[in-house]
């Protein structure tokens, strides 16, 4: 099954939550802040943050809003829009991929890890949850989203898509939390042999 890159990154980070009939996905809200630890976020993004929902009627779209304070090259802020797919949110990816452990296209592949307790950097713990990492990356016209966020992390506006490579992207997942379940999402790559990355936790209201 071939789906667009962009759309199997966002359909990796389902939770095993069962959504109930009524659910109205347009009414949530998930936000992220931003982990300001050098291990997960490049140093020149001093603080940032991440908010994700759903707009427009089924199909839906995912719009995420992020904002970036960066060291050099001045603030960043964008809003992008991924198309999800007919049935998104009766998605049954979690269960197969729980299954197999594997699942790969021309474009990624990704690999279930197992299973964590995280605690957020708010305090809030979630236990058992599913990590899950896409990797092999292949930055193409269907990731123009990903690509500007990565380009934003890197803090140079003349960054072009062949200048990134070793694209990751690492997900805990837990259910209840809304629009796409993830508690922890760390994203990495490699600039030009430099390390970029950002990390973030949910924000639970």
């Amino acid at each position: 099954m071939n789906f667009p890159l962009i759309l199997m990154i966002v359909s990796s980070f389902l939770s095993q939550l069962t959504f109930a009939a009524t659910r109205s996905p347009t009414t949530e809200i998930a936000n992220y802040q931003l982990d300001k630890s050098s291990s997960r976020t490049t140093s020149i993004v001093k603080d940032g943050s991440v908010s994700m929902g759903v707009v427009g009627q089924s199909p839906y779209k995912l719009k995420i809003t992020y904002r970036l304070k960066l060291s050099v090259g001045g603030n960043r802020q964008g809003d992008l829009l991924i198309d999800l797919p007919e049935g998104f949110f009766e998605g049954e990816f979690m269960d197969k991929l729980r299954r197999d452990g594997h699942f790969e296209t021309s474009s990624l592949k990704i690999d279930h890890l197992g299973y964590s307790d995280v605690t957020t950097l708010d305090g809030h713990s979630y236990a058992h949850c599913d990590i899950v990492k896409i990797y092999d990356i292949v930055l193409s016209k269907e990731t123009k989203g990903l690509f500007k966020l990565l380009k934003d992390l890197s803090g140079d506006d003349l960054a072009a898509e062949e200048d990134f490579k070793d694209i990751s992207i690492v997900g805990a997942v837990y259910p209840g939390i809304p629009v796409l379940g993830a508690v922890k999402v760390d994203l990495a790559g490699k600039y030009l042999g430099v390390s970029v990355r950002a990390g973030g936790d949910y924000v639970s209201p």
